[in-house]
C-alpha cells in the first residue's frame, strides 16, 4: 500500500494536486500541520470535474500533475481522507518526482475509471484555489 516507513504504525506519503493543496483545509480534516513539499506526477492528467470546484487526475501519457507531497501521514489519517474524497476517488500508490530530482513513493486520490465521465475536457486551473472558501469544501 505504499508504506513509506514502519516502525509504531506504518507512514504514508499524499501527493495532493488539488484543493487538499491548500495546507488550512487538510489541516482542518486531519487536525494537525504536516510537513509538505513540491512533486510533479508524471503521466497523469488533471481535469475539472464537471459543476465541482475540485480536480480529478486520471492517466494519461506525457502530461504531468504538479501538486504537494503531505509527509508521514499515518494510517488513520488516510482512513480520514478516504472518507472526504468519496467513492469517486481510489487511492493509488505512485512515484512522485520531487525538486530534489528524486522519486517519493506516494498516495494520490485518481478518478475511478466509471467516472470519466464527469471529467471536462478542459484542465483545471489552480488559481481557483485564491480567495476560496475552505467552508464550501468541508460541507
Amino acid at each position: 500500500m505504499g508504506n513509506i516507513k514502519v516502525g509504531p504504525e506504518i507512514q504514508f506519503n499524499l501527493f495532493a494536486y488539488g484543493t487538499l493543496m491548500v495546507p488550512e483545509l487538510i489541516r482542518s480534516i486531519i487536525d494537525r500541520d504536516l510537513k509538505s513539499g513540491r512533486g510533479r506526477l508524471n503521466d497523469f492528467e488533471r481535469r475539472s470535474v464537471r459543476n465541482e470546484i475540485y480536480p480529478a487526475v486520471k492517466p494519461s501519457l506525457s502530461n504531468d500533475v504538479f501538486g504537494v507531497i503531505y509527509y508521514d501521514l499515518s494510517l488513520t489519517e488516510m482512513n480520514i481522507l478516504d472518507q472526504y474524497e468519496g467513492n469517486m476517488y481510489e487511492r493509488q500508490t505512485v512515484s512522485v518526482c520531487t525538486g530534489r530530482n528524486s522519486i517519493e513513493r506516494c498516495q494520490v486520490y485518481a478518478c475511478k475509471p466509471v467516472y470519466y465521465y464527469l471529467l471536462e475536457e478542459k484542465a483545471w486551473d489552480p488559481s481557483i484555489l485564491t480567495g476560496l472558501d475552505l467552508r464550501k469544501l468541508l460541507e
